[in-house]
């Protein structure tokens, strides 16, 4: 890939036909992303860039927690709450770090204490603070603006368009209504309200 922009320095190949790219991302050697070197000189580790961090299980168990259906409505309900009332909260205000610590410490540790040791002493290339701390920075850059940056483009495209937002609104009022927050089960029964997304993600 050579550009006058940006260039990775490297060979790299492109493929366009959906069978030879099935075929090479089932592959380990296809896998992982260009080395970043200011990643490297900073020592950042992640696995979201594809860095290496051992067997499946370890992947499996980092995934879970991204893939938590708690972690997803905590996060459904924040932006809701935003979104509607304006109520941006400062998660670095003393108020809400207490809220946060009172709710942990009502979460039973001892299963998942268990759990972590088991793993640990099971290999010696378990998640490092490394990892931690470089997928946690990169879930935050790749997350955050891109979801904002979309909320107003949507918000823009709204207004633009009248027309669709009544039926936008009228697809919500009809499968969510207003006695409940909207989730993810939502998704597949509401046609509209994803492709108005999915051109919103197009557009901008």
């Amino acid at each position: 890939f050579k550009s006058q922009v940006l260039s990775f320095r490297q060979t790299a190949v492109a493929i366009s036909d959906a069978q030879l790219i099935r075929e090479a991302f089932s592959k380990k050697e296809f896998s992982g992303r260009p080395s970043i070197k200011y990643m490297n000189i900073l020592g950042r580790k992640s696995i979201t860039r594809g860095d290496d961090i051992g067997s499946l299980e370890q992947r499996k168990f980092f995934h879970s927690g991204l893939n938590s259906t708690d972690l997803k409505n905590s996060v459904e309900d924040r932006i809701l709450k935003e979104i509607i009332w304006g109520d941006k909260k400062n998660y670095d205000d003393a108020q809400m770090l207490k809220l946060l610590q009172n709710m942990s410490s009502l979460l039973e540790l001892p299963t998942i204490l268990e759990t972590v040791q088991y793993i640990t002493k099971s290999s010696t290339t378990f998640l490092t603070d490394d990892y931690y701390m470089g997928s946690v920075y990169d879930l935050i850059i790749a997350g955050y603006n891109t979801t904002s940056m979309s909320m107003e483009w949507l918000c823009l495209y709204l207004t633009k368009f009248p027309e669709i937002q009544r039926k936008f609104q009228d697809e919500i009022d009809a499968k969510i209504g207003s006695c409940r927050n909207p989730s993810l089960h939502d998704e597949p029964n509401m046609p509209y309200a994803q492709a108005v997304i999915n051109e919103t993600l197009r557009m901008s």
